[in-house]
């Protein structure tokens, strides 16, 4: 019986830290470097990130290259996915 149990704890807690990781949303601020049709070229102050939006990705001002902005995004098998971008940059959270 407790092996039962442990073992139900244990598949519980698998479980609980794939749909924790499942949701985990990131930010990127930095300049636009380039942009087509379904990507975008982020520079960062840690690193250039390629990420790939499309018609569900929530747009605040015109896209430009060379401007700033931050980019909410998740990942979608591995590769960052954005959900919404905000030219000029989103205020910190306090």
């Amino acid at each position: 019986m407790k092996r039962a149990l442990s073992l139900v704890a244990l598949v519980s807690l698998v479980l609980t830290g794939v749909a924790l990781s499942a949701d985990q949303k990131f930010r990127a601020d930095g300049t636009i470097q380039r942009l087509s049709g379904d990507r975008l070229l982020m520079r960062t102050s840690a690193q250039d990130i390629e990420i790939t939006r499309d018609a569900k990705t929530k747009v605040t001002g015109e896209l430009r290259r060379g401007a700033a902005a931050t980019v909410f995004y998740d990942k979608v098998a591995g590769m960052p996915h954005a959900t919404e971008i905000v030219m000029g940059g989103a205020p910190k959270p306090k």
